[in-house]
């Protein structure tokens, strides 16, 4: 008797489920999609119509909030740009192994590489594309910049106590004669 009880008890009163994460809680209006290349993981940030950003990286979701005239910049563009599938494209050199691709989608379309940006219309959209990414408080891999300097050691004192003494054996590299 005492664990029907019990049993009641439980099923009268259940616990609160989580409040959704915030990126489920408004819908995503267009998608920044940064390809991955050899040496860089890629990303993509999901745009939601007010100041919520979801990033998505190496398998992890992450909810941000950035300022919300970037999000209504951003929107405004792609709204007066037409069909993102139709704007004039263009080339850049990149590396095979290291280039990456920036796009950002729109009402199921997709733009050209912003980061080959040609034109006013793109130009704008790369511009604000960008102004989201470095404005984000956590920065997707590809905008760390930087390696660990290297340290150069020399002699401190490079006299020619310090230099090697050439070896009195020919070298391998060098012809006989």
């Amino acid at each position: 008797m005492v664990v029907l009880a019990l049993a009641a008890a439980l099923n009268a009163s259940p616990a609160p489920s989580p409040s959704p994460p915030l990126h489920v809680r408004t819908p995503v209006v267009a998608t920044i999609v940064q390809s991955a290349s050899t040496n860089v993981p890629g990303y993509r940030i999901f745009v939601h119509r007010n100041d919520l950003v979801d990033m998505e990286r190496q398998g992890t979701t992450t909810a941000l909030s950035i300022a919300p005239h970037l999000v209504t910049s951003l929107l405004h563009d792609l709204a007066t740009a037409g069909p993102l599938d139709r704007l004039p494209t263009a080339s850049c050199m990149k590396s095979a192994s290291f280039g990456t691709t920036l796009r950002v989608s729109y009402r199921g379309r997709q733009s050209p590489d912003l980061e080959c940006a040609q034109g006013a219309v793109v130009l704008g959209l790369s511009a604000d594309v960008n102004r989201i990414v470095d404005a984000l408080p956590v920065p997707p891999p590809s905008r760390m910049r930087g390696l660990l300097p290297v340290k150069r050691v020399m002699p401190r004192n490079p006299d020619a106590s310090d230099l090697p003494t050439p070896s009195a054996a020919p070298s391998p590299l060098v012809p006989n004669r």
